[in-house]
């Protein structure tokens, strides 16, 4: 992430070799390993100097809370003998520094982790919350448990072991309202359950646990849980909930839009497009994505056709990626191939979205409750087996959504009035008298099989040698993109010469492959026309 990097750029601490741990237990580490201090008057004279950090500790005081009231006669010389101990573990790069009077700890930007803890945290306050959680939640995976451990009841320990224990909490309020304002509620739930269990007095915990269960469908729990919060403070402290939560619950009761998550890049769609933007080239269909941008800005329902294998999914990704760019709306994937049932469209939507039904409502109308106020780009994903079901959902969802956009990809349209049908085609083919590297490079058929090709096989080239088999195999497989890579991937096994061959002798070479895709994406089986009749004759 950039505002990781840039802050690792400018912070010395990256990379340093020694670290003293007193987020937790009192511990010193170099590159990685634990490294022994002595017994406990030794990590007692260690935990003081590291929580008066910057500043004198006196003798007297050292001795005082290392042995109190029971300080032997030999307690200062004890004392030198523990910090000459302690120096020779910690240096060169942590030094103890003798002051008039005293001792001082010395150490390297950064080799305290309570240091570097606090830097994350200032650095995550003026940050957007998509960048905010990460430094908080590095901030936090800094912990090991109660500061300074076993030695936070020292006197001169206790009021840097009481600050940074509250810092550890207020770094833990702020990263859970980032994370519900990134719209991670389901996700939030269970730990913000845990928080108000260990921290039953704090306000702030609660008011994300009741916005985390609103925005997951579950308001009565979330008025429940005011009701339990009011009735802990009565009955321990004799107070009644703050104004802020007040205004929540009836924020709650009215199911006001206001509460609902802001609209987000669903994790599903963003692995999907990462990985067919990030892992293979996207050949031969920028006029397509063009299309499907300015059809996506005129009208609500586009649906992208065409037989299978033909690249409808990858199309539609590319292009609401582009929209997504370009217009700041989010976009939300909704994979519909391994539904058979028609009742689970609607629970497939839902999960999606990442939202429950609501009390007193359909799955339906919690969906349009959930989209109406959103600017969201929905992906219908292969809806052909699914039409009768998804035309009538989708007609419902954007008369009642204004700022929703739909794009499916189906084998047939959606028939809906007022959709916009986008029917993609193979893609074009070398000439039939393409016999030179130059003609047959100008097919996008062509230039889709030799950039799969070098994936498969990083050396192969395109040359006026193996034109026009390159052309021949593109011809066979009539510019279908699936079949075109599965070709492109069978150069492992054999060259392109035999490749041609085999393909105008046994269509069927082409399966077992690919085993990292969609089944239905492994052979060529079942790809057929939108009339019914055989697109192509590949088959296992």
């Amino acid at each position: 992430m950039t505002a990781d990097r840039m802050r690792r750029d400018d912070d010395e601490s990256v990379g340093c070799p020694v670290g003293l741990r007193v987020l937790g237990p009192v511990a010193f580490e170099r590159r990685g390993t634990r490294l022994p201090m002595g017994g406990p008057k030794a990590q007692q004279v260690l935990a003081v100097l590291a929580a008066n950090r910057g500043r004198s500790v006196s003798v007297d005081l050292l001795i005082d809370a290392v042995w109190g009231d029971e300080a032997p006669l030999s307690a200062t010389s004890t004392l030198q003998s523990h910090v000459s101990r302690l120096r020779t573990v910690l240096g060169p790069e942590i030094a103890i520094a003798r002051q008039a009077g005293g001792y001082m700890l010395d150490m390297p930007a950064g080799g305290l982790d309570a240091a570097r803890f606090e830097t994350l945290l200032q650095q995550s306050r003026p940050a957007a919350a998509a960048d905010a959680v990460p430094l908080l939640a590095e901030a936090l995976g800094l912990w090991r448990g109660s500061a300074f451990g076993e030695h936070a009841d020292l006197y001169p320990v206790r009021p840097e072991a009481l600050r940074l224990d509250e810092l550890r909490l207020v770094a833990t309020e702020q990263w859970a309202s980032a994370s519900l304002e990134c719209g991670d509620a389901a996700s939030l739930v269970s730990e913000l359950e845990s928080l108000v269990e260990r921290h039953p007095l704090r306000e702030r915990f609660w008011v994300l646990l009741m916005l985390a269960l609103h925005r997951t469908g579950r308001q009565a729990e979330a008025l429940r849980r005011a009701n339990e919060l009011r009735r802990r403070l009565g009955e321990e402290v004799g107070l009644d909930v703050s104004a802020q939560v007040r205004e929540l619950e009836q924020h709650i009761l009215a199911d006001d839009p206001s509460l609902r998550s802001p609209a987000r890049v669903s994790s599903a769609a963003t692995s999907v497009v990462a990985r067919l933007l990030g892992s293979t080239s996207f050949v031969g269909r920028d006029p397509e994505v063009v299309e499907l941008v300015e059809a996506l800005a005129n009208h609500s329902v586009v649906t992208v056709t065409g037989p299978g294998g033909v690249g409808k999914t990858r199309l539609a990704l590319r292009s609401a990626a582009k929209v997504a760019d370009e217009s700041g709306i989010d976009v939300t994937l909704v994979e519909l191939a391994t539904v058979r049932d028609p009742a689970g469209v609607a629970r497939v939507i839902a999960h999606a979205l990442d939202i429950q039904q609501r009390q007193y409502r359909t799955l339906d109308e919690t969906i349009i409750a959930y989209l109406a106020p959103r600017r969201i780009l929905l992906v219908l994903d292969n809806c052909e087996h699914l039409t009768n079901t998804v035309a009538p959902l989708v007609d419902r969802l954007r008369s009642s959504c204004p700022e929703l956009r739909i794009l499916a990809t189906s084998r047939q349209p959606l028939g809906l009035a007022g959709e916009f049908v986008s029917v993609l085609m193979p893609l074009a083919l070398p000439s039939s008298d393409a016999a030179t590297c130059k003609d047959v490079q100008a097919s996008p058929a062509a230039q889709l099989f030799v950039a799969r090709a070098q994936t498969a096989v990083p050396q192969f080239a395109l040359t006026d040698d193996n034109a026009r088999a390159v052309a021949e195999i593109c011809r066979r497989l009539e510019g279908l993109p699936l079949g075109v890579e599965l070709a492109a991937a069978r150069l492992r096994a054999m060259g392109v010469d035999a490749l041609a061959e085999r393909l105008a002798q046994r269509v069927q070479s082409l399966g077992q492959l690919q085993r990292s895709s969609d089944g239905r994406h492994r052979t060529l089986v079942g790809l057929v026309r939108n009339d019914g009749e055989a697109y192509t004759t590949v088959v296992d």
